[in-house]
């Protein structure tokens, strides 16, 4: 059961993958598709959905994962779910297919992630601790999107737009997330070690 559903879990993700990168190319008229794809890859959301739709294809061909990986895994899609239900949701009128891979990597994925999670989660041998590891990956993801917005004023999210509310605003939104991030974090670890009974 854990095979096939990895299997179909990762065939979403990678459906919604590519959809999203088609529509994006459609939608960027006279943008050269380099430039497009440094773009695509430039969302927290799209980045992480890639790492999601690779923890499920290893799974489904019988990879042995480690739980801490299983569980970063989730916290961070549950991360781009959150950010975005709360955030980000009825900023820009979505139809059509454009609506559908925005809800798929949006929506859907994290919930079936975290349903999985759930279901197949071992989480009691992992220490606190890794936290702080798992907190590399948005940290860096953070520094890029600013380096990158310094040179080319582009910025994926508004909530880490300089030009708009400046530096020091949009440090101060970015230590918010992180908290909630570590925060978030921790009650997953909480959950799989003394709720989820294995």
């Amino acid at each position: 059961m854990k095979t096939k559903l990895a299997t179909l879990f990762g065939l979403i993700g990678w459906f919604a993958l590519v959809l999203q990168y088609i529509l994006i190319l459609k939608n960027s008229p006279g943008r050269s598709t380099l430039d497009t794809t440094i773009r695509y890859f430039g969302f927290f959301t799209i980045l992480t959905n890639t790492l999601t739709a690779v923890y499920f294809t290893a799974v489904a061909f019988g990879k042995n994962v480690k739980p801490a990986t299983h569980t970063a895994v989730t916290v961070y899609l549950t991360t781009v779910f959150l950010v975005y239900q709360f955030l980000l949701r009825g900023l820009v009128e979505l139809h059509g297919w454009d609506m559908l891979a925005d809800e798929l990597l949006h929506t859907l994925l994290p919930i079936l992630t975290l349903v999985f999670w759930v279901m197949y989660q071992r989480s009691k041998p992992v220490g606190y601790g890794v936290i702080f590891l798992w907190t590399i990956y948005p940290l860096l993801y953070l520094a890029y999107t600013l380096a990158y917005g310094n040179s080319t004023n582009y910025y994926p999210y508004p909530f880490v737009n300089v030009s708009r509310f400046g530096m020091g605003q949009v440090l101060i939104n970015s230590g918010l997330l992180v908290v909630g991030f570590l925060a978030m974090s921790a009650l997953f670890l909480f959950i799989g070690k003394s709720v989820i009974k294995r």
